[in-house]
């Protein structure tokens, strides 16, 4: 009997000219080369590569040459909300927002080093101006009254004539918010403590002369007392946006979740005000909760405001360690479901300026001095305070293929488009081809029960319609991209699948795959060393032809409905959005097709070349 050592041996000793993989090593760096040759001549092939060339280096450097991102849009300040236009015009230049430097501010504060704290905007006075409510890590709420005039009121002072009730003994570290929570018009306070408890007091004074109840326990409807795991910061906000502006109530604590009590109060009594929760899924519609764990360490606090110009909260989430995210919602205003934001890249008109996270950081995000774009205030545990502001800045930039209803550049829009589906069309023609090729193999190289089998399954992706089945895939999967590559995938494999199995059937006879049997090489040795290394080409050369079909293919899923998702910048989907103001606005039909055309005409002519130095019944 021979063993694995002696196969190896014997393997070894078998001429070179028998195992075509071996010895042809060097003649297929000789055929490389002519075949480079006779496409260098090949002035259609160059025109091809060219231009996918061309295409490729554009998408890999789409965030160097735009500065526009792929959901980019217009912002009108005053209102708040997306400038659409109707029609679409080409606009020559824009406005977009940066940031002043950090200045320090500290002397206003004068906060001692070593002091958490953590910080809440109201008008506690009423004077129309924005004061700080602030609560320390020893014990106390400071009131700093902003004393600042003209339309930029940004200056603060300690007002020490302005008392609050005696904070709770057990609380050391006070998470203040304020909010009308007995519905009299006049400001209240609610504070969050390290003992886990919620505490409130109401005004029944005026805003000039406060009139405060001791602090309180904050109750849910069933009398019971509300407790968090350590340090709790309460947010007190209309969270569900009901009619009736009733105050709701978000907790962060340290156990990494946010607690979320919408008020259900039906009835007010000024006299007697009774504080009604009902505790719902932390911040989901969908009973998913957000996941905050490992993303910072210490309690959480909340804050929600609308950064990104719709009628729903946006919400940022700031740790104790220093750590904060951005979320926007993706939810109805009444609803709202959140999606986490990438805080350095969210919109072309909305940044974050760069902040150190320390631990202790606390930041507000208002417009401070009146000019409609908000501005930032940071406190450090250290005692520093700095404030930066937001400003306008033209940009000289002309919009060369104009804008669409939402003032997107599209030629920014195009570039991430043309990134997008080529990544696509590589992903899909890809693992179809490692799919195709591996079953194909298989079945040609064992024949049999195993390929009928297998060639009767990819009969069956056979028999519907291409474009039917990847419709009816990405429909039950769900509208995203990475679900219509799949789809895609599911579509393509059965083709590369046969091309495999006639190229492994035409050569597993072959003299050279005789001898591997022969000298004891395993089959899948057989397979994956010596057989498909003889049969790629046709694979290679249909898996280029391919490209420039995967990406008309998912353009016309997208463009009806099956592909990316309304304001996505994909091909297929920028064409069905324009195609609403196809005559007022042709540019928006135009230039995403061109593209469209430009990859699928140069995979095309790549691929008409390699087959031409490839096929050796052509070449000659």
């Amino acid at each position: 009997m021979t063993t694995g050592y002696e196969l190896d041996m014997l393997e070894d000793d078998v001429p070179s000219e028998i195992f075509s993989f071996r010895e042809s090593l060097k003649t297929r760096g000789k055929e490389l080369r002519h075949s480079i040759s006779l496409l260098r001549k090949s002035p259609l092939f160059l025109f091809g590569f060219g231009t996918i060339l061309a295409l490729v280096i554009i998408a890999l450097l789409a965030p160097y040459i735009t500065p526009y991102g792929p959901r980019e849009f217009l912002i009108d300040p005053l209102a708040g909300e997306i400038l659409k236009q109707e029609p679409p015009g080409a606009i020559d230049t824009r406005e977009y927002l940066l940031w002043t430097d950090f200045s320090d501010v500290s002397a206003q504060f004068g906060l001692a080093d070593g002091l958490l704290v953590r910080t809440w905007l109201v008008d506690l006075n009423n004077d129309t101006k924005v004061d700080f409510l602030i609560g320390t890590s020893d014990s106390r709420l400071l009131f700093y009254q902003n004393v600042g005039t003209g339309a930029e009121a940004t200056e603060w002072e300690l007002n020490t004539s302005f008392t609050f009730p005696e904070i709770p003994e057990n609380v050391t570290h006070v998470s203040p918010t304020t909010g009308d929570m007995n519905r009299d018009n006049v400001t209240d306070i609610m504070i969050g403590g390290n003992d886990g408890f919620l505490y409130r007091t109401i005004n029944r004074g005026t805003p000039s002369n406060a009139n405060w109840t001791d602090f309180s326990l904050v109750r849910n409807e069933t009398g019971a007392v509300l407790e968090f795991p350590g340090q709790a910061h309460p947010t007190l906000v209309n969270f569900d946006r009901d009619g009736n502006n009733k105050t709701d109530l978000v907790v962060g604590s340290t156990d990494n979740k946010l607690y979320v009590y919408i008020n259900e109060a039906s009835i007010i009594r000024h006299e007697k005000w009774e504080l009604v929760l009902l505790e719902e899924a932390p911040l989901d519609i969908y009973d998913d909760p957000l996941d905050f764990e490992g993303l910072g360490t210490g309690s959480i606090k909340a804050d929600f405001l609308h950064i990104n110009p719709t009628e729903s909260w946006d919400m940022i989430v700031i740790f104790d360690s220093g750590h904060y995210y951005y979320y926007t919602s993706i939810g109805l205003k009444s609803s709202p479901s959140f999606l986490e934001m990438d805080k350095d890249n969210l919109y072309v008109t909305f940044t974050f300026p760069t902040l150190e996270e320390v631990p202790g950081m606390d930041f507000q995000w208002y417009d401070f001095n009146h000019d409609n774009i908000s501005d930032l205030f940071v406190f450090y545990s250290e005692g520093n305070v700095r404030f930066a502001e937001q400003y306008k800045e033209r940009d000289g930039r002309p919009l060369i293929f104009g804008t669409d209803a939402l003032g997107g550049d599209i030629f920014s829009r195009c570039i991430w488009a043309l990134q997008l589906d080529l990544i696509l069309a590589i992903w899909v023609v890809l693992w179809a081809l490692v799919v195709g090729t591996i079953v194909g193999s298989i079945a040609g190289y064992y024949g049999g029960w195993i390929d009928n089998l297998m060639m009767r399954i990819t009969d069956v992706f056979f028999a519907f319609p291409g474009l039917i089945l990847a419709m009816a895939i990405a429909a039950a999967l769900g509208k995203n991209m990475f679900n219509l590559s799949i789809a895609l995938i599911a579509v393509w494999w059965a083709g590369y699948a046969r091309i495999s199995r006639g190229q492994v059937l035409s050569e597993k006879n072959k003299l050279y795959v005789e001898a591997a049997r022969a000298v004891g090489l395993s089959n899948t040795r057989i397979i994956f060393r010596h057989v498909l290394p003889n049969s790629l080409y046709p694979l290679l050369v249909a898996a280029t032809l391919d490209l420039g079909g995967v990406v008309l293919t998912a353009a016309g899923l997208s463009f009806i409905g099956f592909g990316a998702n309304p304001g996505d910048a994909e091909l297929g989907r920028m064409i069905a959005d324009g195609r609403e103001y196809f005559i007022q606005a042709p540019w928006l039909v135009f230039f995403p097709g061109l593209v469209i055309f430009l990859i699928v005409l140069a995979f095309n002519l790549i691929g008409d070349g390699l087959r031409d130095v490839m096929d050796p019944k052509i070449r000659r």
